[in-house]
């Protein structure tokens, strides 16, 4: 299933800056990667569709699958390939920082979207507008009653202005988004974001909910549910069943079927 990658340029200042062939061969299989992050090939497929020599093929992807002490990021000690399946193949890998540079491309566009559009501009001049109380809580209407004047001033009163109503996303909602595993279907975010306001009020964190995601998305890739309708919704993990606080535990692999061999069957002995 064809995927969007997005590639900044930060790749030319990172710690694979100058590597050959590995800094190359990572910008020539970035594309090849599905909307999961998966570039589920073999060598041999990813050679002929690239032109990359098989050896010099193998070396990047190698490299690119080894811990990195001096990257940007700390996901999986800085490795950016790890393989899909590591148990009973060694071809087919997950792009591992896939899900966070998509989610950064995809804030980008919207931001120069509403620039572009204006609407962001006008906003903006909204806002300027509107006199806020130092809590920023609502608008402060302005009229003549606010001066010292004895007089009657119900009628020439000015016109009690709105506030602006602006829903932001708290500072930790893109980490818990990133960590949460992707579904078929909509994850219903905003939804979400009150189901996570109405467990803050009862004392939980947005920490419980970062680790919650992570062990939940480690679950379902464990047991093959990653990008499907098995995955709950945002809203139902941060439900009042509080399912972030289970520990989302791998099943046990399981092992395989073993026929053990039929026991001989004993001689009969003939009459000489």
């Amino acid at each position: 299933m064809a995927g969007y990658t997005p590639v900044f340029d930060s790749v030319f200042h990172g710690t694979l800056c100058g590597k050959w062939p590995t800094l190359p061969v990572w910008l020539t299989i970035l594309p090849m990667a599905d909307k999961h992050g998966r570039i589920d090939m073999t060598y041999q497929a990813m050679s002929a569709l690239t032109g990359w020599p098989l050896d010099l093929l193998k070396q990047a992807i190698a490299e690119l699958m080894e811990p990195d002490p001096e990257s940007r990021s700390e996901a999986l000690e800085g490795r950016r390939l790890v393989l899909i399946d590591p148990e009973s193949r060694s071809w087919g890998w997950k792009v591992v920082n896939h899900e966070k540079y998509r989610e950064k491309a995809r804030k980008s566009a919207y931001d120069t979207e509403r620039t572009a559009s204006g609407k962001d501009k006008e906003r903006k001049a909204v806002s300027r507008d509107v006199p806020r109380c130092p809590d920023e809580s609502r608008a402060v209407p302005l009229s003549d009653s606010d001066s010292d004047s004895d007089s009657d001033t119900s009628a020439s009163a000015t016109p009690t202005r709105k506030p602006v109503s602006r829903e932001t996303d708290p500072d930790w909602w893109l980490d818990f988004k990133l960590a949460y595993p992707n579904r078929a279907g909509d994850q219903g975010w905003r939804k979400a974001q009150r189901a996570a306001h109405a467990r803050q009020s009862e004392g939980h964190t947005p920490e419980e909910f970062i680790a919650g995601a992570k062990r939940y998305a480690a679950f379902n890739e464990a047991v093959g549910n990653t990008g499907t309708q098995y995955v709950k919704t945002a809203a139902a993990f941060l439900g009042p069943d509080k399912p972030f606080l289970l520990p989302w535990d791998p099943p046990p692999p399981q092992r395989p079927n073993v026929r053990l061999p039929d026991p001989p069957r004993p001689q009969r002995a003939f009459p000489s």
